[in-house]
């Protein structure tokens, strides 16, 4: 049987017979089954700043609470602002991540991990195509 592409780009080619996916080849007929799964952005370090941020300023609160001039509480508002700015911007600059997934009688594995989800999109119906094609 010939081998005809199917898709091509970016490090990706796909046949009726194999798939290559960056840096590691899979026969087409290996594989039984493509799926997409989503990896979500961490969460812990955006939230750990912006509850830093919180304690900060709830610090100054208490110092001025205590008596203490505008001053001295001015840099546990500034640096809790601060972090909580710094916690709100790594939390909406942070992008999922789309994964091919191939299974096969050995089990599945994550095969291309990119946040561009169109290109996965197109990957996976590439690969479907080739499972059809492999005759």
């Amino acid at each position: 049987m010939d081998e005809t592409t199917i898709y091509e780009a970016q490090g990706v080619k796909i046949t009726n017979l194999r798939a290559v996916l960056g840096n590691k080849t899979y026969s087409v007929s290996n594989i039984t089954s493509v799926g997409t799964t989503v990896k979500q952005p961490g969460s812990c370090l955006p939230f750990g700043l912006m509850a830093f941020g919180v304690l900060l300023i709830l610090g100054g609160v208490v110092v001025l609470a205590g008596g203490a001039e505008f001053t001295t509480a001015l840099p546990w508002f500034g640096f809790g602002g601060l972090s909580l700015a710094v916690g709100l911007l790594v939390h909406r600059g942070g992008k999922s991540a789309y994964i091919v997934r191939l299974g096969s009688a050995s089990g599945e594995a994550d095969a291309l991990e990119s946040t561009n989800k169109a290109d996965i999109d197109s990957i996976v119906s590439a690969l479907n195509e080739a499972i059809v094609r492999k005759g």
